[in-house]
């Protein structure tokens, strides 16, 4: 008799795994897991179908996602640690069951392998060849000052009655250079006075000192007042008197900064002081100058914990800053090295970078920390979910999922878990607020894709066709390919009766797909007869198509609803459809209507130019707009109260950044996975404190260079350089000039081009294999025009390379009027550029470059027109468009693959308009 055996979930609480399966898929990681369960010895590997088999000599608690941990139940059988055999097997009846083969027994099938040939380690462990490297010698030391010039440092009154309240300074004369008072040129110090007063001032200021000290220390607050009413009546007559107190702390300030420039760094790190403030603990001044002792071995509670009232130094003027630059330095540094617990010391603890900190940590396994602290301490509970799953502590995340909505999220770690129940629970709920939000698609795609539910699915896929939504052709081409599989042809039919109504003229791009696809997948599936009938309906319907007087060539609409070999249609059709619409009347052309993609206002748009992505920022989210297949999808939602400021991509539209406002200003950065369909992953995020937002500016498409990618953010006249992804900030921009309103317009031509007052330059590292990389100026010229600044705090400006040597720049100025600029570079030659503009008398709000001769413009009254050089002006050209809409276009963009115009309107409308091809 044959009994299935089966495993399901028990109450075995998760102990040490005997033994590891880890997918193919994971294969990346094979490495890191030998690595962590070797023990001391190697342990053996087998392979089994689809994944591989790693067991340890000794039991191990190690866990990872995707990894399935298992125990021995007998001799080479194995089971999932939490898991049991329904019926219940003795370990003597598996040699019976397993018939000599090793076995692997999982919920979702059994696995077979040989446990006599073990996969040898020679097949999978090499060792990298050794690099031996060239020999130089030392560089020779920097020639020293022979004596200091000049010391600047007053410090008004109040600063010294601060001191006294926090401690009495010692006598020592930091500002002598000899050791005997009036080194220092008379004219570079504070204001002195007569003799007399000067003794007269000293006396109160001791007699102040003495009083302020004892009143603090027992506890008698009228002679401390009184202490500092005295010492600031002494310094106002005599400033000189406070140039000693703010010197101690600097000269110590300065040996501690030499110490960490010399390579002195872990002496000088046992005294480093928290070089920033701590904006919600109160401080008190203090006049101590000694620096005291840290221990600077990592702890996890020293970075969790606050640090309560912390003592405030009045001394170091500039020091601070550059002790700042130098531990991000060494922060960097670690990274580099692998020592990730002391980079997250100097963020967390010196720096107070708590987020920094995090993303080290995690960056370096340390996951268990790095989720208490985005938990705890930065309130950011989702990020906090992804890092306890990387810990392992999926009960955790489950909650903090599922608390902040994350439904998708929580599914997927549950089935990786094995709770097939709650997982789908969550993958349903899921759905439904996919399908609330109008995607669909996406619902449709999901409940058939993860639960394989066709009869759900295809609710959702027609509320999506019914809609008339974005998605509505892809739902249609689901519906289709469901009636077909099922002989629904009542279902077929509708289908192909509302897509002749909703697919009529001028939407020529949307027939040729549907109507085509129908073609495609029906074969097979129906009689030759009912084929052929088919094609003469789709036939007669295009024919509509061609007769319509939309705008656009005869040419592309013959292509958009005849062209690609794949369709099936011979290329006489192809030449009689082109021939009789060449001939035949043409009815009058119909309106633009645009169609809605978002909700709310929009506040800002990036477009990803290879992968023809446009992401429409609003303050409830960010949305995807593909102009390839004129779909869109929600990408991001944001969190209540949060403000859209700006948004940022990279060339393909797989990396996204979002900076939104809610009392401080927080920097996000996105893995979209929009050509896997899953949900946008955040990867890190920075925040920035500001005071009031002026020259705003976050760089809207991020460089990809050879050596690190990097995003600009300029805030409040100040510029940071982000290393993308971790958003680790920078110690300083390897190609920056130094000016404080500068545009980082992106990367073209190999060349990283930025526009500073007017003047633009164009970078290329000198040498890729030097990891610190040298810029130098290839191009730099100014081009006498600047952009205006448009939605999303960035410039009303577009830009295109053509043959790696062209670069073309088209943008709006402040008074409305379009300029246009050529700049040619060949090596490290440079043309002058020809600039050229054209003016509306409604002035113009957007523009993008079509070619490297001709540009697209939309005015305020929604009128478009395409415009190309003519000697030294921008002409018209065609016809203009009046777009129908009472919103107002706030994007342009082109695609030139399908040569079209995406369109974004100022209410999260959209609409797509063909160009002529040879423009």
């Amino acid at each position: 008799m044959n009994i299935p055996v089966t495993v399901i979930r028990g109450d075995n609480p998760i102990t040490l795994a005997d033994a590891f399966l880890l997918p193919d898929a994971e294969v990346d990681r094979l490495g890191t897991v030998i690595a962590a369960v070797s023990g001391g010895s190697v342990p053996a590997l087998f392979r089994v179908h689809g994944a591989w088999l790693i067991v340890p000599a000794t039991a191990n608690g190690f866990v990872l996602p995707a990894l399935i941990r298992l125990r021995r139940v007998a001799d080479h059988s194995y089971i999932p640690v939490d898991g049991m055999l329904s019926p219940a097997i003795l370990a003597d009846e598996f040699p019976g069951l397993r018939r000599g083969a090793g076995i692997v027994l999982l919920a979702s099938g059994s696995f077979a392998f040989d446990p006599t040939s073990p996969v040898p380690v020679s097949s999978w462990l090499r060792l990298p060849p050794r690099d031996t490297g060239s020999w130089q010698p030392f560089p020779m030391l920097p020639a020293s000052p022979d004596a200091l010039r000049k010391i600047e440092r007053p410090a008004p009154p109040s600063t010294v009655i601060e001191v006294l309240r926090g401690g009495e300074p010692d006598g020592h004369d930091p500002l002598s250079t000899s050791g005997e008072p009036g080194s220092i040129a008379d004219a570079d110090r504070p204001p002195s006075a007569s003799f007399l007063l000067r003794v007269g001032a000293t006396g109160i200021l001791g007699m102040a000192a003495v009083a302020a000290w004892v009143g603090q220390n027992l506890g008698l607050a009228g002679l401390a007042r009184l202490g500092a009413d005295l010492a600031k009546r002494a310094v106002e007559s005599v400033p000189r008197l406070s140039e000693k107190i703010v010197g101690q702390q600097e000269a110590a300030l300065r040996e501690l900064l030499r110490q960490l420039q010399t390579g002195d760094a872990e002496t000088a790190l046992k005294r480093a002081p928290i070089a920033v403030a701590d904006p919600n603990q109160p401080s008190k001044v203090s006049g101590d100058s000694r620096l005291s002792e840290r221990n600077t071995r990592y702890s996890f509670g020293e970075l969790f914990r606050s640090h309560g009232v912390a003592s405030a130094w009045v001394g170091g003027g500039d020091v601070w800053i550059r002790l700042q630059t130098e531990y991000r330095k060494l922060a960097a540094e670690a990274v580099k090295r692998g020592d990730y617990r002391r980079a997250a010391y100097l963020l967390g603890v010196l720096l107070r970078d708590l987020r920094g900190a995090a993303n080290v940590l995690k960056t370096g396994g340390r996951y268990h920390d790095a989720a208490l602290l985005f938990r705890d301490r930065l309130n950011d509970p989702l990020a906090a979910a992804a890092t306890f799953e990387l810990a392992g502590d999926y009960d955790e995340a489950v909650r903090l999922y599922e608390r902040h909505g994350e439904d998708m999220k929580a599914a997927e770690l549950l089935r990786r878990i094995g709770d097939e129940s709650r997982a789908t629970g969550f993958f349903i709920q899921a759905a439904k607020k996919l399908g609330e939000g109008r995607e669909h698609l996406k619902a449709g795609d999901l409940v058939r894709i993860k639960l394989g539910d066709s009869d759900l699915a295809n609710v959702y896929y027609q509320s999506g066709w019914d809609a008339c939504h974005t998605d509505a052709l892809a739902c249609g081409e689901r519906l289709i390919d469901d009636s077909l599989v099922k002989g629904d042809w009542d279902k077929f039919d509708d289908l192909l009766d509302s897509g002749t109504v909703r697919f009529g003229p001028p939407s020529h791009a949307d027939a040729g797909r549907f109507f085509n696809y129908v073609l495609k997948v029906a074969p097979g599936f129906i009689s030759k007869k009912r084929e052929a009938d088919i094609r003469d309906r789709v036939r007669l319907h295009f024919a509509e198509h061609l007769r319509d007087g939309a705008t656009g060539r005869v040419k592309s609409r013959v292509e958009a609803l005849f062209g690609g070999t794949d369709r099936g249609w011979s290329p006489s059709i192809r030449r009689d459809a082109a021939y009789a619409t060449a001939n035949g009347p043409i009815a009058e052309a119909r309106p633009i209507k645009p169609k809605p993609a978002t909700h709310g206002l929009v506040r800002a748009v990036v477009y990803a130019k290879d992968g023809g992505i446009v992401f429409i920022g609003t303050d409830e989210g960010v949305t995807a707009w593909n102009l390839r297949t004129h779909c869109t999808s929600i990408v991001t939602r944001s969190k209540m109260m949060d403000e859209m400021v700006a948004l940022c991509t990279d060339r393909t539209g797989q990396t996204l950044y979002t900076l939104y406002d809610n009392s401080v200003l927080r920097l996000t950065a996105y893995t979209t996975h929009l050509n896997t369909g899953r949900k946008a992953e955040a990867l890190a995020s920075a925040d920035i404190e500001y005071g009031t937002l002026t020259n705003l500016y976050l760089q809207p498409q991020c460089f990809d260079d050879p050596q690190a990618n990097y995003v600009v953010l300029g805030c409040d006249g100040n510029q940071t350089c982000y290393h993308a992804q971790m958003l680790l900030a920078a110690s300083s921009m390897p190609f920056n000039d130094g000016s404080e309103e500068t545009y980082w317009i992106g990367q073209a031509g190999g060349l990283l081009w930025d526009w500073s007052d007017g003047v633009l330059t164009g970078w290329r590292r000198r040498n890729v294999r030097e990891s610190s990389g040298t810029w130098s100026r290839v191009w730099s010229g100014r081009l006498g025009w600047s952009p205006a600044t448009g939605i999303g705090h960035q410039p009303m400006l577009d830009w295109a390379s053509f043959d790696g040597t062209t670069l073309v720049l088209a943008g709006i100025d402040a008074t409305g009027v379009v300029h246009r600029s050529k700049i040619s570079v060949s090596g490290v030659a440079a043309v002058e550029p020809p600039h050229l503009s054209a003016q509306h008398s409604d002035g113009f709000v957007a523009v993008t470059v079509l070619r490297a001769n001709s540009l697209a413009v939309a005015t305020k009254s929604n009128q478009v027109q395409l415009m190309r050089s003519g000697g030294n002006h921008l002409d018209p050209y065609g016809k203009t468009v009046q777009l129908e809409s009472a919103a107002k276009v706030v994007f342009l963009g082109y695609y030139s693959p399908t040569h079209e115009l995406g369109i974004v309107f100022d209410d999260g409308t959209t609409l797509k308009m063909p160009v002529p091809a040879h423009m």
